[in-house]
């Protein structure tokens, strides 16, 4: 497993440790009781998972199963209590918050969420890369297929779908091409600028070819080489741990697929699917 920078992860449960220690300080105003042990049970549990960090880190190059679901649960047992807290504090179910209160606690929710978001794609890209488990393959309906992405509700993208007429089914396990797809969409609403992201099915070389292709900026042609590489990032100023391209090409290899990319208005990605036969 490629070692990386792993700031994005670790920088975020500092923050989040931060800012409960101003809040049981009180420098963003008086808590009740109940509200403090809200807040001690969030810090307890960033504490929890920034230990935990240098484990999940190290299971991601486990094929192990046994372990890598004991650390995979692990993490989910120190993240859970701080979304609940958080969330439980801003729905003033142990009373009222002031104005910073409110503020610093829907940080903490914000960035949570983030967190469990990241250790979820960090567990899909490591499945895919090791082939952990076996593949649900099925005869999926392209259009089914597309009807069923979701984009990502964090940013404004319009997504446009085509299906040439008479392509055939792919044979696929449709959760994890779902997950390879999805991760593409979000790399359009993450990085690209582009507000639209085309999705088209058409059949070539005896194969599926579904393209996704974006109207924004592209990649630079120096970073073309690496962005297959795991954690290598174009723009680190956004969030995302730069795995939504690998983890794209490690699932549609699994499959015994193929994906390229090119700037062509924008990047075009290309993956190749086996037919249904």
């Amino acid at each position: 497993m490629p070692t990386a920078n792993y700031d994005k992860l670790l920088e975020p449960i500092s923050d989040i440790r931060v800012t409960c220690e101003s809040l049981l300080t009180e420098a963003f105003g008086r808590m009740g009781g109940d509200q403090r042990e809200s807040v001690k049970t969030m810090y307890a549990s960033a504490g929890g998972l920034y230990a935990l960090v240098m484990d999940i880190i190290t299971s991601l190059g486990l094929t192990n199963v046994a372990r890598r679901r004991y650390i995979r649960d692990k993490a989910s047992d120190v993240i859970v209590p701080l979304i609940e807290e958080s969330q439980s504090l801003l729905d003033g179910v142990d009373g009222p918050l002031e104005e910073e209160q409110t503020v610093a606690i829907m940080f903490i929710n914000e960035v949570s969420h983030n967190l469990r978001q990241n250790f979820r794609v960090l567990w899909n890209y490591s499945e895919a890369l090791h082939r952990i488990g076996r593949l649900n393959k099925r005869i999926v309906d392209v259009t089914l297929l597309f009807e069923s992405l979701k984009a990502p509700t964090s940013y404004p993208l319009n997504i446009v779908y085509e299906v040439v007429p008479n392509v055939p089914d792919i044979f696929c396990d449709k959760t994890r091409i779902t997950q390879a797809l999805e991760a593409l969409i979000d790399n359009v609403a993450r990085h690209s600028g582009s507000d639209v992201v085309h999705i088209r099915a058409s059949r070539e070389r005896g194969m599926i070819l579904i393209t996704v292709r974006d109207q924004g900026n592209g990649i630079p042609a120096n970073a073309m080489k690496n962005v297959l590489e795991p954690f290598f990032q174009v723009d680190t100023i956004t969030d995302g741990l730069g795995l939504g391209l690998p983890m794209a090409a490690a699932l549609v290899s699994w499959h015994q697929g193929q994906m390229r990319l090119k700037n062509d208005n924008g990047l075009v990605v290309e993956l190749y699917l086996p037919i249904a036969t």
